[in-house]
C-alpha cells in the first residue's frame, strides 16, 4: 500500500466525499441488518443501488452471524473507477469484481479505505492481484493501524477458543444434522448457504 502524496487541484467530485462516507457508514450491511431476519428462501446477495450516474452502493450481507462486511462504493470517473472499501471475505471482493466490470469495462484506478476495521478492507488483496496498477489509499493512521493488525488477524481468527472457530463448528454440526440450532430442518437454500 502506498500513501499517496500528491496534490490534485479541487474538482467538482471533492463534494462527493461526505456523501461517501455517509454511505459506508449510516447504510446497515444488508437490508434485514438493521432489524429481525426474515427465514432465508434464497442465499443473501450483494445489493447493488446506483445512487447517481455512475455512482454504486454495493450492500453487503453479513460475513457470518459474527461478522458484518462494509459495503462498498464505486464511483466512474472519466479514465478509471474509485472504490472505497473492500469488504471483510476475500469471496465478497471478487463477486465485486464481477459486478463492478459488468458495470463498466475500465480499470479500477484508486482503492480508498476509509478506516482500519476488516469489514472494510481484507478484500485488498483481490482488488491488488485484479488491477495491479490500482493505488490504495489510507490515511496515515489507518494504514499504521491496518499494518499492525492484519497481518496477524488470520491467526487470531483461527485460534482454538476463537469465536469464528466455535461459530464454524455449530455452522458445521447443523449442516451435518440437516438442523438449525432451533432443531429446524434447514431449508435448501439455508443448506447451499452453509456449503
Amino acid at each position: 500500500m502506498r500513501e499517496s502524496t500528491r496534490r490534485r487541484p479541487a474538482s467538482p467530485a471533492t463534494g462527493i466525499l461526505p456523501l461517501i462516507l455517509c454511505l459506508v457508514v449510516c447504510f446497515p450491511a444488508h437490508p434485514e441488518a438493521a432489524g429481525s431476519r426474515p427465514a432465508a428462501e434464497t442465499a443473501p446477495a450483494t445489493r447493488v443501488v446506483e445512487i447517481a450516474s455512475g455512482i454504486h452502493l454495493f450492500l453487503h450481507p453479513d460475513a457470518t452471524e459474527d461478522w458484518p462486511q462494509g459495503n462498498t462504493i464505486v464511483i466512474e470517473g472519466d479514465k478509471g473507477l474509485f472504490v472505497v472499501d473492500s469488504a471483510y471475505l476475500p469471496s465478497t471482493a471478487r463477486s465485486d469484481l464481477r459486478l463492478i466490470r459488468k458495470l463498466s469495462s475500465k480499470p479500477v484506478r484508486y482503492l480508498l479505505n476509509t478506516h482500519w476495521h476488516y469489514d472494510h478492507n481484507l478484500g485488498n488483496a483481490v482488488y491488488a492481484e485484479a488491477w495491479p496498477a490500482a493505488e490504495i489509499i489510507a490515511q496515515a493512521e489507518t494504514r499504521r493501524i491496518m499494518d499492525a493488525n492484519v497481518a496477524g488477524y488470520p491467526a487470531r481468527v483461527i485460534a482454538p477458543g476463537a469465536q469464528p472457530v466455535k461459530t464454524l463448528a455449530t455452522l458445521r454440526e447443523q449442516l451435518a444434522s440437516g438442523k438449525t440450532a432451533d432443531g429446524e430442518p434447514l431449508s435448501d437454500a439455508e443448506r447451499e448457504i452453509l456449503l
